[in-house]
């Protein structure tokens, strides 16, 4: 099963002062539901680094700078 509000995929990878990177895939007018901006809170309070992404160029463009 899935937890509500957890990131759509999350790259358990520590880069850059982060321990893992967590992305939300939305549509170009999506919007987070309360429970994904709660996780984004504890996750962002953890040293997560959370993204929205709305588009698969802007998903390669946040991993990509993530890990390079």
């Amino acid at each position: 099963g899935v937890l509500k509000g957890v990131s759509d995929l999350i790259l358990l990878i520590p880069k850059k002062g982060y321990a893992s990177l967590c992305i939300e895939m939305k549509t170009p007018k999506g919007v987070q539901s309360e429970e994904q901006r709660k996780w984004q809170r504890e996750a962002e309070r953890y040293r997560n680094r959370y993204v929205v992404c709305r588009s698969l160029p802007e998903f390669m463009k946040a991993v990509n700078e993530y890990l390079l």
